[in-house]
């Protein structure tokens, strides 16, 4: 049985770009602008990436999904990183829908195995580093059959509020992060085909909440906005944090609680809560990080 994780890395994506966009060459203006670029090359390269090297199951495949035509200052410092990684792949497509891109990559998987798991990852969000070994864990003692998804719903928000990280734990049902489907020759969808809200009302389901499964990394240089400010702050106006403050009183003038990080630390022994942390705050000057990075 294979397993295939699946990342895409601004990758320029009819739904990920935003349908208010008029023209293709406003989407590579925006999507690939050099100080957004530059946040999200730092959290994949201190968030993610090192979450996916970290795993204690190492037999399984990572897809990095990008355009072909992204500009060559980003691909060639993308392949640079991930070079070292035997089980990393990138996958240059020219296609805009994500089933295209991610068909032949699919079939090709399904022709050599009659069940393979197939699991999500946003490329500035974390994994714990026992996922894969859970996720297989899973198929061998239940034999899931085709057609089902698996979701580990605990995990942890790291958020910035007045220029400070904090985390707080998060139970999100179905989250997209690490969202896994067992495809074979009857059901061969990726994971980012389905909406990951309604797939508990849509398909059999195994869901496992006893760990912190991942981090939800949460700011504002998301697909369609933070390109005009240098400080990506989303606290600042997020509605979403104010209910995480309303809801987690006790982070209001904390950046966590003993028990939540005793668990981040757990989920991530590569690294820890104040480090994770950290990043993202690093994260926050975008221009800086370009002209490290060259990119102006």
């Amino acid at each position: 049985m294979e397993i295939v994780g699946h990342c895409r890395f601004s990758w320029l994506g009819i739904s990920d770009t935003g349908r208010e966009l008029i023209t293709k060459e406003d989407a590579q203006s925006i999507l690939w602008d050099p100080i957004r670029m530059a946040v999200r090359f730092y959290l994949f390269e201190h968030v993610m990436l090192p979450s996916v090297r970290s795993q204690t199951d190492q037999n399984f495949r990572f897809v990095v999904l990008v355009s072909d035509d992204m500009p060559a200052q980003y691909i060639d410092r993308l392949e640079q990183l991930t070079a070292p990684d035997r089980n990393i792949e990138i996958l240059r497509s020219s296609s805009r829908d994500i089933g295209p891109a991610l068909r032949p990559l699919m079939n090709s998987v399904i022709e050599t195995n009659p069940k393979s798991v197939h699991f999500r990852l946003d490329d500035d969000d974390a994994l714990c580093s026992t996922y894969v070994e859970e996720l297989r864990s899973i198929m061998i003692k239940h034999d899931l059959p085709v057609g089902s998804a698996i979701s580990f719903p605990r995990g942890a928000n790291c958020f910035l509020h007045n220029g400070q990280a904090k985390h707080c734990e998060l139970y999100k049902s179905f989250i997209a992060i690490g969202l896994a489907f067992v495809n074979g020759e009857t059901y061969r969808r990726n994971p980012f085909l389905v909406q990951h809200r309604k797939v508990g009302h849509r398909m059999p389901h195994y869901v496992d909440p006893r760990f912190m499964a991942y981090q939800r990394t949460l700011h504002t240089v998301n697909n369609t906005s933070g390109y005009d400010t240098d400080l990506y702050d989303n606290a600042l106006n997020s509605p979403g944090i104010a209910r995480i403050l309303r809801n987690h009183p006790e982070i209001a003038t904390n950046c966590v609680t003993p028990e939540v990080e005793q668990a981040i630390n757990s989920a991530f022994p590569n690294t820890d809560g104040q480090s994770l942390r950290q990043a993202v705050e690093r994260s926050t000057n975008g221009r800086q990080l370009a002209e490290t990075y060259g990119f102006l």
